[in-house]
This record gives structure tokens, sequence and C-alpha cells, in this order.
């Protein structure tokens, strides 16, 4: 396998397992409003034990985040390159670059959203 391609095979992982990822996250904050549209006042005790959980889910999300970012910045440096690039594998590097900077821009709206969940669960 060429370097072209186990970098496009780790971005599909980092990929594939965002979108696991992001689906379990959306469980627990579907749990989270659930919790606060059944009970105004929770138990401390439930709102501890779903702050845990949902932290653990967005340190997950955002270490794979950034190894997106690590994934789609290799692409870069390989498109970059005076490698040959196959014509089904040919495209504009701004793309790339693009996607990098909405990943970035992600990580850091996560960031805020976890923020707000933690005051929000004291």
């Amino acid at each position: 396998m060429d370097e072209l391609e186990l970098a496009w095979q780790t971005y599909d992982f980092h990929t594939s397992m965002i979108y696991d990822l992001e689906q379990d996250h959306q469980e627990l904050i579907s749990r989270l409003n659930k919790l606060f549209s059944i009970n105004l006042d929770p138990s401390k005790t439930k709102k501890l034990f779903l702050k845990k959980k949902i932290n653990k889910s967005f340190n997950h999300l955002l270490l794979m985040y950034k190894k997106q970012i690590d994934a789609i910045s290799d692409l870069i440096k390989i498109y970059k390159s005076d490698m040959l690039i196959p014509k089904e594998r040919e495209m504009n590097v701004r793309y790339l670059f693009d996607l990098k900077n909405v990943t970035a821009t992600m990580i850091e709206e996560f960031k805020v959203h976890r923020k707000e969940i933690n005051e929000l669960l004291g």
C-alpha cells in the first residue's frame, strides 16, 4: 500500500470512529434533555453520573477530531509534495484546508458546548 492510500485509510478510519462517537454522544445529550424535561431539579447523583458520561464522551470526540486533523494534515503534505497522484485521487488541496478549518471550528464549538453542559450539571 502506498503512502497516499494509507493516509486516506487513516482519515476514513477516524471519520468512521467520529461518526460512532457522535451517535453515542447524541444519545447522552438526549438523556440529558429527557432528565431535565421529566424533572426540573434532578438529584445530584443523577446529574453527576450523566456529567461524567458526557465529559468522557466529549474527551473521546475531541481526541478523535484532533486525530482527524492530523490525518488531514498528512493528506495536505502528500498533495503538496512532488508525489505522483493517481487520477482517481486527484483533488484540489484547498478542500482539505477547508475541511481542516471546519474540524478545528467544531473542536472549539464542542469545548464551549462542554462548558455549558458542565455549568448546567453543576
